[in-house]
């Protein structure tokens, strides 16, 4: 186990110390994807996944077979103790590496072993093997072909689990020890109204000490096994539920990151308020309100218990229970309405105050504090008359509950004075009777705000739901399986728009360019110069046409690949919290002399040497802490250090002053090398010295294209006229 662990924290093993990192799951999933066929891209493998020191560990294997449509389960189990059947499987070795044995008959004494990565195929004894593997293999099934892989069911899956439940359902013997334990609690819980009811019967009349001490080590022990259970049971809901957690808290992380543009509705504040509803469905599966539920469950055997000792005054609590339940029934309809009402307001003004303290600079600038507090406080108000009405149906469900409590104990009492009296039961069963209604109606009493909880969170996962079924970037992989080599692209009568009702950004847009062009893009405020970059780098797809990339279209391409080949950077460039080393590495591994080059040729060494901190200088939330122009230089080193083949910048310099932007332009020219390709749409005529080709839109479509020279002198005669509907010629 300890060898587990260290593999769990350091899955390189030995080759861990070398220059270039060895990954040893990364290499049995290449191995395993040309096995059965799959394309393979490490980008699309490794794509958002949180890496320790660069390379994947086991805890996250699964997600990465995932991603290559290979389903993976960890099972602890010597590789002589697997059918030959689930062949290949993975086998993690105490070196740090890990062999896939690729098959093994019946009655095999030795079997072929490959180490990806290290060996190639070697025949291995199997009592050999057994001896170098840790006690943990793993099965590997392709999707598209279960049928035949595997004989043990849990290893099939007809189709994807929910996002929610089919974490939940992995920790079924979690929820069976739970219902065992209710089981016990509640038969636990009939040793305090049996103990009272004999003390009364039994001990005071005879004066019988004995007894009573007897019955008191009887229920105290009762008592303190059911302090036990319940203590193990609450952290058992605990332990399961972090683990529920972590694991879907991921998947919605990671589905936020991955919904398509193009598919976002609605406002940033409103889609994160999602993600955190989710905070309410957890903590209904965590709390005491699930345990509530399952006690439902052993209404029957008090009912029972209490039918033995007094008889028809059992028919009190049974006829209770389904007032109650009824009274609670009814009120869910109004109740699922106003929960419905308090999540749509309360979204609505989670996204006030994101987008208020977001744009909190713009607020003050233009003294629009009154605006936003009027949205504000109506936004709020409209969250508090929605929230009480919900408080008030499920109080009227909690209340009513509890005054049929307090009128089943005086009814019991009231009969049972005439049954005493009539010597059909004795006192001591009339105070046994009233503890064992209380029990009765006990989960009763908590069915209204358990049912209330379930109202919110079943709507905030309906919430959830049409998140997790938002378009993804990274699908099923590709059938194509084409890598991008020379990154050679070409629009093919491409058309786009932003929404429906939205005017084309891009009308028929057709152009090709050849690897290593340098290409300048002009043309007016809103002719389409920004959109083809972002539908170039696959930040949304083309309505009609094709963006074709090395002969193949980029919706048939790894996104994790292509958008490493085309790098677009924006010309209002966004950076987080941190230093401008983390904002420029942004998690990719280091590599101090292309953070040198990359920092030198955007600019960055140039106020990163004057300031004290140097490159660890905080930039702020959003990269506030610094100007305009030197969030541009941040972004752009950061677009360079990737390595792009296309290099696609927006405005570049906008921000920048005219010294700063000639200084950037010797810098960068010099980084460029002959194969890259870099193309840069901008007003400014000063960038055009990077490019030798200019292309001009206008209202979305190509009205010039050819050598910079030739079509400057164009635009300078007024020889290049605006698309149809526009007024003048486009201006540089």
């Amino acid at each position: 186990m300890e060898q587990r662990e260290r593999f769990l924290e350091d899955p390189a093993g030995t080759h861990a110390g070398t220059t270039e990192i060895h990954d040893p799951l990364l290499a049995a999933l290449e191995f395993l994807a040309g096995h059965h066929g799959l394309p393979f891209s490490k980008s699309a493998v490794l794509r958002g996944l949180p890496l320790r020191d660069g390379v994947l560990t086991l805890d996250l294997f699964a997600r990465a077979a995932d991603r290559l449509g290979l389903d993976a389960k960890i099972v602890e189990r010597k590789p002589s103790q697997v059918s030959g059947l689930v062949c290949p499987f993975v086998v993690l070795l105490k070196s740090g590496d890990v062999g896939i044995l690729l098959e093994r008959r019946q009655g095999d004494r030795k079997v072929p072993v490959v180490v990806p990565g290290v060996s190639d195929t070697k025949k291995m004894r199997l009592r050999d093997l057994d001896r170098e593997a840790l006690d943990t293999v793993i099965y590997i099934a392709d999707r598209r072909q279960q049928e035949a892989v595997a004989t043990d069911a849990s290893l099939m899956r007809s189709a994807p689990g929910h996002w929610l439940w089919s974490v939940v359902i992995r920790f079924w013997p979690t929820w069976a020890y739970i219902v065992f334990a209710a089981l016990v609690i509640n038969l636990l819980g009939l040793a305090l109204p049996l103990f009272v009811m004999n003390v009364y019967d039994r001990v005071i009349p005879y004066n019988s000490t004995a007894t009573l001490w007897a019955l008191a080590a009887g229920v105290l022990i009762a008592l303190f096994s059911d302090f036990i259970l319940r203590m193990l049971r609450a952290t058992v809901i605990e332990n399961s539920g972090r683990r529920v957690d972590m694991k879907v808290s991921a998947s919605l992380f990671e589905q936020a990151l991955d919904a398509t543009m193009s598919s976002r509705s609605g406002r940033a504040g409103e889609f994160a308020n999602q993600i955190r509803e989710f905070e309410t469905v957890r903590d209904f599966f965590t709390s005491t309100s699930i345990t509530s539920a399952i006690d439902l469950l052993f209404i029957g055997i008090f009912l029972g218990i209490l039918w033995m000792i007094v008889g028809p005054l059992a028919l009190v609590p049974l006829l209770a229970v389904p007032v109650v339940l009824l009274m609670t029934l009814a009120v869910q309809v109004p109740l699922a309405r106003s929960v419905s009402r308090t999540q749509a307001t309360q979204s609505n003004r989670h996204a006030i105050l994101v987008e208020s303290m977001v744009s909190i600079e713009t607020v003050k600038a233009v003294a629009g504090e009154a605006s936003l507090q009027k949205k504000w406080e109506d936004a709020v108000a409209g969250s508090v008359r929605a929230s009480s009405a919900t408080r008030f149906w499920s109080s009227l469900a909690m209340y009513f509950s509890m005054f049929v409590q307090q009128a089943v104990s005086v009814v019991i009492i009231i009969w049972g004075v005439y049954l005493v009296a009539a010597g059909d039961i004795t006192i001591g069963a009339l105070i046994a009777s009233n503890i064992l209604a209380g029990r009765v109606l006990a989960p009763l009493g908590n069915i209204a705000m358990t049912l209330a909880r379930a109202q919110t969170s079943f709507s905030a996962l309906r919430q959830l739901n049409a998140m997790m079924k938002l378009d993804r970037d990274h699908k099923m992989p590709p059938t194509s399986g084409a890598m991008i080599d020379q990154a050679r692209i070409e629009f093919r009568e491409v058309d786009f728009s932003y929404g429906q009702h939205q005017a084309k950004a891009l009308n028929g847009v057709s152009l090709k360019i050849a690897p290593g062009e340098r290409v300048g893009i002009v043309g007016r405020v809103a002719s389409g110069k920004s959109t083809l970059g972002k539908l170039l780098a696959g930040l949304y797809p083309c309505d009609g046409g094709a963006v074709i990339v090395d002969g193949t279209d980029v919706r048939h391409l790894w996104m994790a690949d292509l958008r490493k080949a085309i790098v677009y950077v924006g010309q209002e460039p966004e950076l987080f919290s941190g230093s401008l080393s983390e904002n420029i590495l942004f998690g990719r591994q280091e590599d101090p002399a292309a953070f040198s080059a990359c920092a030198q040729a955007s600019g960055v060494t140039a106020f990163a040497q004057v300031n004290p901190l140097g490159y660890a200088m905080p930039v702020g939330e959003r990269g506030r802490a610094i100007s305009g122009g030197q969030r541009q230089s941040v972004a752009i080193a950061r677009a360079l250090f990737g390595r792009p083949k296309v290099l696609f910048l927006d405005e570049p310099t906008s921000a920048m002053d005219n010294l700063t932007e000639a200084a950037f332009i010797r810098s960068f020219r010099n980084w460029l090398k002959p194969q890259s390709t870099l193309i840069v749409a901008t007003h400014r005529t000063s960038l055009l010295e990077l490019v030798d080709r200019l292309i001009v839109l206008d209202g979305g479509k190509v009205v010039a294209d050819g050598p910079k020279q030739k079509v400057l002198a164009s635009l300078l005669k007024g020889k290049v006229v605006g698309a149809p509907g526009t007024k003048a010629a486009v201006d540089v």
